[in-house]
């Protein structure tokens, strides 16, 4: 790969210089190490049947109910609510007026 031609700290100045970005060494070498390693080796082919009776995954998820509720709470109709009588109103070209009518 490319750590085995060139050193960490080449890569740094290659990925400083070419993409302008700034890398620290440990990073680098980390996610050059990480990506160096083989994968991990093949299952054996032989299988075992399964012990146990296969469960729905439905069921399993602990989740399901609160998607149910959010599900069910957006498919319902948003409530549109009565306009509120304020006690005044602002308009930059009148003065502030109170509407004493409205009690509390």
């Amino acid at each position: 790969m490319f750590a085995s031609s060139y050193s960490y700290r080449r890569i740094q100045q290659l990925l400083r210089e070419k993409c302008q970005v700034d890398v620290a060494y440990e990073t680098l070498r980390r996610f050059v190490q990480r990506r160096e390693r083989p994968d991990w080796p093949a299952l054996e082919t032989e299988t075992f049947p399964s012990p146990v009776t296969p469960v729905s995954t439905a069921s399993m998820d602990p989740y399901s109910e609160a998607r149910e509720r959010i599900r069910k709470f957006r498919t319902e109709p948003v409530p549109v609510r009565e306009p509120v009588k304020r006690l005044f109103e602002y308009d930059p070209d009148k003065p502030l007026t109170i509407d004493r009518s409205i009690k509390d």
